[in-house]
C-alpha cells in the first residue's frame, strides 16, 4: 500500500540507520558462554525478550547467561560480545537523515536494550551528535526496552501511533524484518521491507515518495 500524503516516517534503527551483524555478537556469546547463541534464540528467548522490553535489568539478564552457561563466563566478558553486533552509522546516513528530517516528522522504533542503547549514545556522542539525534533529527525515539512492547507485536506499532497522534495511512514505516513490516500494514501503515545488502536507503525512500 502506498500513499501521496505521507507526512511521518518511522525507521527501525538495526541494519536500517545503523550497521549490524548478528552473526558477531552470536559467535562471541558462544564462545564466552560455551552454549549454542544464534539469532533465532536471541530474537524469541524468553529471557531476551524480557531484557528487550524492560521487564529485567541488565544485571539479571547477564547473571542468567552466567548461570545457564557451560564455561566459566564473567560479566565483563559477556558485555562487549553482546555489544559486538553493533557496527556503526554511515556518513551518508547521517547526512541523508539531515534532509529527510527537515521534510517529515521522523521517528525511531526499534526491538533494542538499555546495553544496547547506552552503547549507541555513547557512539553517537563520540562519531556524531547525541543531542542532533534525538533534538533535530527525530521527534521521538521508541525503544522497546523503554516502552515495554516489542515489534512484531501490534500493540508496538498502536502505541507510536497514540502517543504521536499520528494517522496510520499519513505514516510510512521501513525496516529490515518481513514479520514486523507485516504486522504494521495490518493496521493501515505504509511499509518497506529494506534489505541493506541489496539497497541504498536514500534511493530506496525517494522512489517511494515520489
Amino acid at each position: 500500500m502506498k500513499s501521496n500524503r505521507i507526512k511521518n516516517i518511522i525507521f527501525d534503527l538495526g541494519n536500517v540507520l545503523l550497521d549490524i551483524d548478528y552473526s558477531l555478537t552470536a559467535k562471541r556469546l558462544s564462545e564466552v558462554t560455551g552454549l549454542d547463541i544464534n539469532r533465532s534464540l536471541m530474537d524469541h528467548g524468553e529471557t531476551f525478550n524480557k531484557f528487550e522490553t524492560g521487564k529485567i535489568p541488565y544485571v539479571v539478564f547477564f547473571n542468567y547467561l552466567t548461570k545457564i552457561s557451560v564455561k566459566t563466563a564473567l560479566i565483563n566478558d559477556m558485555l562487549p560480545a553482546w555489544n559486538a553486533m553493533l557496527l556503526e552509522i554511515q556518513p551518508s546516513t547521517w547526512s541523508f537523515l539531515r534532509s529527510i528530517s527537515t521534510q517529515y516528522n521522523c521517528y525511531i522504533l526499534s526491538n533494542t536494550n538499555e546495553t544496547h542503547i547506552q552503547w549507541f549514545d555513547h557512539y553517537l556522542q563520540k562519531h556524531f551528535s547525541k543531542e542532533e539525534w534525538y533534538n533535530e533529527l527525530f521527534k521521538k525515539c521508541f525503544y522497546s526496552h523503554e516502552i515495554g512492547l516489542r515489534k512484531p507485536d501490534r500493540y508496538c506499532f498502536e502505541y507510536v501511533l497514540n502517543n504521536e497522534g499520528l494517522i496510520a495511512s499519513e505514516t510510512l514505516f521501513i525496516d529490515d524484518t518481513l514479520e514486523n513490516i507485516e504486522s504494521a500494514i495490518t493496521l493501515g501503515i505504509n511499509a518497506i521491507h529494506f534489505d541493506r545488502k541489496s539497497q541504498d536507503l536514500e534511493s530506496t525512500l525517494q522512489n517511494y515518495l515520489k
